[in-house]
């Protein structure tokens, strides 16, 4: 195969003459046989002499661009024709692996599903908020909102479904850590179910908790990241704070002791 100038020399087919001209410089020197010692570094100096001469020369660069699309052009007919006179077999292909390979690929891409519709758990939860937040809206009666709390239980029930049955094929292809992972994410839309208001005064009860809440753990957090500006060399104490006291189960007492 002829060889190609423009990759000996590492340039683009669009190079500058002066870019060409500095690649030329920066190779010689690399691989001169007075600099380098390697066995091959004559030759690879006279491709470097050869692709140069051409090169930097416009009428012979001319030339050889239109000797090596004419050469680009056959070899992409000739891969043509090559895939006409035997196309692809995908059972062939197929057969080619072992069964464990197959049977491998295929856990691989069943943990991907799994892992795909454990992620619109998030959806559901942002869907409850969405729904609780409709209050907001003025003249808002407590039909409307009771249809949109009936549409969210549906919806999440149908996901529940559609979890509970994963568990049976995570069980089968052995994948256990996503059977403990489809388990709490059940466990977490059922809790979001338990605890969704169904009148209008409870989701504004609901909203104005959740907003007090936040303010809250804020404040404390606010109150700790100002001790540890205080004290920086027990940071790590302060950090154990937070993890202990910003979470469902400590929060009211908290802010009772508040």
């Amino acid at each position: 195969m002829k060889k190609n100038y423009y990759e000996i020399l590492g340039v683009s087919k669009n190079a500058t003459q002066k870019e060409i001209r500095a690649k030329y410089i920066e190779l010689v020197k690399k691989y001169h046989p007075d600099i380098n010692s390697s066995e091959d570094s004559t030759e690879i100096v006279q491709d470097i002499n050869a692709a140069y001469d051409v090169l930097s020369n416009d009428k012979k660069r001319q030339e050889y661009d239109a000797s090596l699309n004419q050469t680009n052009t056959s070899n992409i007919e000739e891969e043509n024709e090559e895939v006409k006179e035997e196309p692809f077999n995908y059972e062939e292909e197929i057969n080619k692996y072992t069964d464990r390979e197959k049977k491998y690929a295929k856990k691989i891409s069943v943990e991907k599903i799994i892992k795909d519709e454990l992620l619109k758990a998030e959806s559901i939860i942002k869907a409850k908020l969405e729904v609780i937040e409709l209050v907001r809206q003025e003249n808002m009666i407590e039909d409307f909102y009771f249809d949109k709390v009936e549409e969210f239980w549906e919806v999440s029930n149908n996901y529940v479904g559609s979890l509970e049955k994963l568990i049976e094929t995570a069980t089968d292809y052995n994948l256990d850590h996503l059977v403990v992972e489809i388990n709490e994410k059940i466990n977490l839309v059922n809790n979001n179910l338990d605890n969704m208001p169904l009148t209008i005064i409870d989701a504004v009860n609901y909203l104005e908790n959740k907003e007090n809440k936040e303010r809250v753990e804020s404040k404390i957090v606010n109150d700790i990241n100002l001790v540890k500006n205080q004290l920086s060399s027990k940071t790590v104490f302060y950090d154990q704070i937070i993890d202990g006291y910003i979470n469902e189960k400590n929060y009211d007492r908290y802010r009772e002791s508040r």
